[in-house]
């Protein structure tokens, strides 16, 4: 008993194995977002979009963006997907496992796509939104101003 109770005066029971066995730490940071993305033209424009929006942009290739995610911690992530969505498949497990781990609905997803989303698609049920390309300023800064403000509520 009084190693249980030292456990939880260090913060070492409950959920704290988990989220130290995961490296994911309870709260993401809202003002960070992470866009994911093969074209780096796409990834400055869309960079240039989410700072109009006074977010801060880490941009990413799809290869190195499940280490970003856990490594940055962010708010938000915008995926980029092109018309199979194949490229970022290994996202929507990472994006849900730190959902999980961090007991909360962030980070958030946002998927710009040429289509919408099919039912069998991995994103299909943990995307926040889906915004159609091509990328406008018009049609992606109030959709994360709306959801980074939702969240914060």
């Amino acid at each position: 008993m009084p190693a249980m109770d030292f456990q939880r005066r260090r913060g070492l029971g409950g959920n704290a194995g988990l989220l130290d066995q995961s490296g994911v730490q309870a709260a993401a940071n809202l003002s960070l977002v992470l866009i994911v993305c093969s074209s780096p033209i796409n990834r400055i424009v869309v960079s240039r979009i989410v700072e109009q929006a006074g977010l801060k942009p880490v941009c990413e290739t799809p290869q190195r963006a499940v280490a970003a995610l856990f490594s940055q911690q962010p708010g938000l992530v915008i995926l980029d997907c092109g018309p199979s969505h194949e490229e970022h498949h290994a996202m929507a497990p990472a994006i849900v496992d730190h959902r999980r781990a961090s007991g909360s609905a962030l980070p958030l997803l946002i998927v710009l796509s040429t289509r919408n989303l099919s039912p069998d698609s991995p994103f299909a049920n943990i995307t926040d939104a889906v915004v159609a390309k091509p990328i406008t300023p018009d049609a992606l800064q109030p959709k994360i101003e709306q959801l980074v403000e939702d969240a914060r509520r």
